[in-house]
């Protein structure tokens, strides 16, 4: 009889929709502007303007992950500003749009997590019969990936990774099987790591 009984109130639970608390980082698109200003078509702007570019970069904290345009002016231009952006390490990419030759915009778009409350007691511990999760469940550990995430813009896609060295990772193996991996610095003992393969 009190295996009846079970079964029963199972039954009347299923027939209830399930209330499912799920954290959630949220990702907003952030976009930034600055012209560069050109004086009379040259292909390379003033010492002023690329002052007033690295201060204007600087003041957004630019990162690896931000997604850089350049829009306007000529190709010569651009493609000389673009480069001036990658020999600092900045990912850049072209629009191919031409415009007046007396300015460049620079687009910088970045993606910025807001990660969910923690904690969330808003759901009571007690007297729940219908079993669902807290609403806490998983907060810490959504939250936590949306702050240590290195570039928000993964968090929508994924980026395709890049081609693997087999070669490089084989003979790190095959160091390692032999007993000749290098030791540590003194400083790096805390790390954790055996060795450098």
């Amino acid at each position: 009889m009190f295996v009846l009984v079970a079964l029963a109130g199972c039954k009347a639970t299923a027939d209830r929709p399930i209330i499912e608390y799920t954290k959630k980082n949220k990702v907003d698109l952030v976009r930034f502007e600055h012209n560069v200003m050109y004086r009379n078509g040259e292909k390379n702007p003033s010492v002023s303007e690329r002052s007033k570019l690295d201060a204007f970069l600087r003041n957004i904290q630019i990162g690896s992950g931000d997604f850089i345009l350049l829009d306007g002016g000529s190709p010569e231009q651009r493609v000389a500003l673009g480069a001036r952006l990658a020999y600092q390490h900045l990912s850049v990419h072209q629009t191919g749009e031409d415009g007046t030759p007396s300015r460049v915009s620079v687009l910088v778009e970045r993606y910025v997590v807001t990660p969910p409350n923690c904690p969330d007691w808003s759901k009571p511990v007690g007297q729940d019969s219908e079993n669902t999760p807290l609403a806490n469940f998983g907060c810490a550990n959504t939250a936590n990936l949306g702050m240590m995430v290195v570039n928000p813009r993964e968090l929508i896609r994924g980026s395709t990774p890049g081609p693997a060295d087999g070669e490089a990772v084989s003979a790190a193996i095959k160091r390692y099987r032999q007993g000749k991996t290098k030791e540590l610095l003194e400083g790096d003992r805390a790390s954790g790591f055996k060795g450098n393969q």
